[in-house]
């Protein structure tokens, strides 16, 4: 994984103006699409790339159909989907209905074992530009 270094100027506080540089993402991460996935898995298996396809195809949509159910889908050591539900406040219970809903948010929670595996020490640097240095 590579990282690029940031630079902040503190806008406040006792370090104001102090110039600081912190880890960050790339800007543009290359996107591996379910094409290369399957490709990947099929170079790794027994199945076909289009058997592969189909079942990560299945995947989504069973995934998807639970989620509206409101169960949680967890994948391994991928990790957990859920969905959370953000709306309006009431005063009584009963007002609370389905139009106080405002928005339903998918969140996904990492496993131990995807954590331990994405971790600092598989991390390269970019070098800076002069300009940034």
């Amino acid at each position: 994984m590579k990282y690029k270094v940031k630079i902040v100027k503190v806008p406040f506080g006792e370090n104001k103006g102090k110039v600081l540089y912190y880890p960050a993402s790339t800007n543009k991460p290359e996107v591996i699409n379910i094409n290369r996935l399957a490709k990947e898995i099929e170079d790794l298996s027994s199945l076909s790339r289009g058997d592969i396809l189909n079942v990560l195809s299945n995947l989504e949509k069973v995934a998807i159909n639970h989620l509206r159910e409101g169960h949680s889908v967890k994948l391994g050591d991928l990790g957990s989907f859920r969905t959370a539900i953000l709306g309006k406040s009431a005063e009584t219970a009963k007002e609370v209905t389905a139009a106080k809903v405002s928005r339903i948010r998918i969140a996904f929670t990492p496993s131990t074992t995807m954590k331990k595996e994405i971790n600092p020490t598989a991390i390269t640097l970019e070098k800076l530009s002069d300009s940034e240095e």
